[in-house]
């Protein structure tokens, strides 16, 4: 139960989530398989994100 997290995209429902007697922890934003899941359901922190991973692989390479 600890490890375990909720998102809801989309939607404005509040109410907890609820696992036997315990509530799952609502996130705003978690990385799944490399991409970012906004609770939004956007792509641009995923696209920011993945740009600043090429840009720091392509500033490794400057040397060669």
């Amino acid at each position: 139960m600890k490890k375990t997290k909720a998102i809801r995209i989309n939607t404005n429902k509040k109410e907890p989530i609820m696992l036997g007697d315990e509530n799952i922890e609502d996130v705003e934003n978690f990385v799944y398989l490399g991409s970012k899941i906004t609770k939004d359901g956007g792509t641009a922190q995923d696209v920011v994100q993945r740009i600043q991973k090429a840009n720091g692989a392509f500033v490794q390479l400057y040397p060669v």
